[in-house]
């Protein structure tokens, strides 16, 4: 069996935001690293600028079927199709593995596992020195395969596959005398990426491919050399130099195999998903949402355009999601009937986890706040009782020892409100405290309770100087869970660094110590056992005394490092977010390093990240723009001229981008403190 990870590109891993705007001159020969959907994302950009006068204007796509895996994909965001830009739509169908054939039908194409479509655009070097004779465009620097060039080496050199089923298909176009390879180049407009094969025959080479993959089965997986297939970026390209493009393009080989499962060997996969299109997703569809119709359901992410031509396979698909749809409706009736039963039982019948405490809480807002139960807390209670995790959470010993009655606690000013949690300003017996809930909205879902109780199990185990104190945990009901913990006084560091006071701040005084805070916090977490991971780490989330003392706080997105951590849920801030975490690569300790150079150089300018680069404040980026430059490594964050040259070198070196040449969170504390010694010993011999 052929082995698809031989002679395999440099790895663009994720969805390889690092090649996104390398927008190389076409003076130079390009080296396969274009990146699909983030060069999509910049043709869009460069539209927009041009108020869509410019020749990069994308139509949107008109799909005739619509596989599993888009239609998931667009229900997962409850998003219609024809409510996404043309760009945007692309780099789904690419970023999926979707590529059209000449009459629109999308084709899964397959990878190695572990892999993303950049994979599929192979180098030149696996052709050199091959029996592949290669043409030049010189105009382009182009390299393509010329028609001599053999398919043996087409073959193994391929790293996607079409299933052998797709062989005979009248609608993929057959490529007899174009290229089969030509390496990539940067996108100057928008791409008609299409599906083609080429039938191959004795005078093709085809017995060359038979001695490399064999004509026998290796177990019960079979291949055949029949066919090659080729995924073009524009339309097909003949392979003589007489015939070169303006500009370049890419063609990527693709093998044939048959099923999936008739091999445990089966090397091949669906593409995995690029952090990046996930991002430009949520970032697009943020505004659609809250203008679309709350009664639009997934399946009417078909364009209007579609109907009129849909495919019987898109009108199966229709049919079954209505009758779902009914089902799950019906559901719904008979599950809210018994959650109407379980709240009269839960309201004349408290459980053990319900408080001793009286009725009435001390909590001010606009008067006493009534602590009957009405039917909502009723249902948030009856869903409790049957999550094994919030029941285990509540019978926990070491949870209940550090529970504090909650008829003890005033909630006495908001003084912060987040996408999901609220702090308040409160007391505890005499003990000024903060107070975190979750939102009013969010504490009936018994989803949000049971990652909140997960945030306050991880508070309670966590003691550390310059980690906030956690005081304790209390709840009437389990909805009304909330942590209590120490109340800092100058509130969040961005603050202090925004206010007047910020500008009189020095690195031989307070920031210096504000710094060795917050590398010790982290010092303490990724020491642990296993290594806690705090992945929001900002400003906006480092707490300061009235001595200026550093304690991080929010621990709503830390966890503990797992083998397939990664960015699924857009979690963090995106100027402080490691560029190999926008790739979609596993979380590791070294992101928070990255996070911290973000925190130094805001502490050093007293402004948000990258304000000084003059890349930034001349071309005035967005944040998206910013995010592909930081992610590529063409920028770095900027400190101000008269910052000590020793915080410079640290802050270029936790800002790498490659995490592991980034220091780890001891050895950053260990430079610190040089640097302190070293400050004392100049200010002593000045003085």
């Amino acid at each position: 069996m052929r082995n698809p990870h031989l002679h395999r590109r440099r790895k663009a891993s994720g969805a390889a935001i690092s090649c996104a705007l390398l927008l190389l001159s076409t003076q130079f020969r390009v080296d396969a690293t274009i990146d699909v959907p983030a060069q999509l994302h910049q043709l869009q950009l460069q539209n927009s600028a041009s108020r869509g006068n410019g020749d990069t204007a994308a139509p949107q796509v008109v799909l005739t079927n619509v596989p599993d895996s888009l239609f998931q994909r667009l229900s997962e965001k409850s998003v219609r199709w024809d409510a996404l830009s043309g760009y945007l739509q692309r780099a789904l169908l690419w970023d999926a593995g979707l590529v059209m054939t000449s009459e629109g039908r999308l084709v899964q194409v397959y990878v190695p596992c572990d892999e993303d479509m950049s994979v599929i655009l192979t180098t030149f070097e696996a052709f050199r020195g091959k029996d592949c004779p290669l043409g030049t465009c010189e105009s382009t620097m182009l390299y393509f395969a010329e028609s001599t060039c053999s398919r043996s080496t087409v073959w193994k050199a391929a790293q996607c596959g079409i299933h052998a089923s797709e062989k005979n298909a009248t609608d993929i176009v057959d490529a007899q005398s174009s290229s089969l390879w030509s390496e990539d180049g940067s996108l100057s407009s928008v791409p008609d990426v299409r599906l083609y094969k080429h039938k191959l025959n004795d005078s093709a080479g085809s017995d060359g491919i038979e001695e490399v993959v064999g004509s026998d089965s290796t177990g019960n997986y079979t291949i055949e050399a029949d066919v090659l297939f080729t995924i073009n970026q524009i339309e097909l390209f003949p392979a003589t130099i007489e015939s070169c493009p303006s500009d370049p393009f890419f063609v990527a080989p693709c093998i044939q195999f048959y099923d999936l499962h008739e091999s445990p060997e089966n090397p091949w996969c669906l593409p995995k998903r690029g952090g990046f299109v996930d991002l430009w997703l949520d970032s697009e569809i943020s505004g659609e949402l809250m203008a679309s119709d709350n009664s639009t359901t997934p399946a009417s992410s078909l364009s209007n355009d579609v109907s009129t031509g849909i495919s019987g396979e898109s009108v199966i698909l229709v049919v079954l999601f209505i009758l779902l749809a009914a089902a799950v409706g019906a559901l719904f009736v008979v599950h809210v009937n018994r959650m109407k039963r379980d709240a009269r039982i839960v309201e004349s019948s408290p459980t053990i986890f319900e408080s001793a405490t009286t009725m009435r809480s001390k909590r001010r807002t606009n008067g006493t706040r009534n602590m009957l139960y009405s039917y909502r807390n009723s249902l948030s209670e009856s869903r409790r009782r049957r999550s094994i995790e919030l029941t285990t959470f509540c019978a926990d010993a070491k949870i209940a020892s550090r529970r504090i009655a909650y008829d003890s606690l005033t909630f006495d000013r908001l003084i912060a409100r987040g996408a999901n949690g609220e702090v308040w300003r409160g007391t505890c017996g005499s003990q000024v405290v903060a107070i975190k809930q979750l939102l009013p909205e969010k504490r009936h879902d018994e989803s949000h309770v049971m990652l909140f109780s997960n945030e306050v199990r991880l508070a309670s185990s966590l003691e550390h100087p310059n980690i906030v104190r956690f005081v304790g945990l209390s709840w009437n009901r389990v909805c009304d869970l909330c942590i209590v913990s120490e109340f800092m006084e100058q509130g969040d560091l961005s603050v202090l660094l925004n206010s007047k006071r910020g500008d009189e701040l020095t690195w031989g005084k307070e920031k210096l110590g504000i710094a060795t805070d917050i590398a010790e916090a982290l010092a303490y977490l990724h020491g642990r056992q296993p290594i806690i991971i705090h992945r929001d780490l900002k400003s906006l989330n480092v707490l300061l005394d009235n001595r200026l003392r550093a304690k991080l706080s929010d621990f709503g997105l830390s966890r503990e490092r797992s083998s397939d951590d990664t960015m699924t849920n857009g979690v963090g801030t995106l100027l402080w977010t490691a560029p190999e975490i926008l790739r979609g690569e596993a979380y590791s300790e070294k992101a928070d390093v990255y996070s911290y150079a973000i925190v130094l150089s805001e502490l050093d300018t007293c402004l948000p990240p990258f304000t000084l680069n003059t890349e930034v404040s001349e071309r005035r980026l967005t944040t998206m723009q910013l995010m592909h430059l930081a992610t590529s490594g063409e920028v770095s964050p900027q400190l101000r001229d008269d910052c000590p040259i020793s915080l410079q070198q640290l802050t270029a070196a936790c800002a790498s981008f490659e995490p592991n040449q980034r220091p780890n969170a001891l050895e950053i504390v260990f430079t610190l403190r040089n640097i302190a010694r070293t400050m004392k010993f100049d200010a002593a011999k000045s003085a």
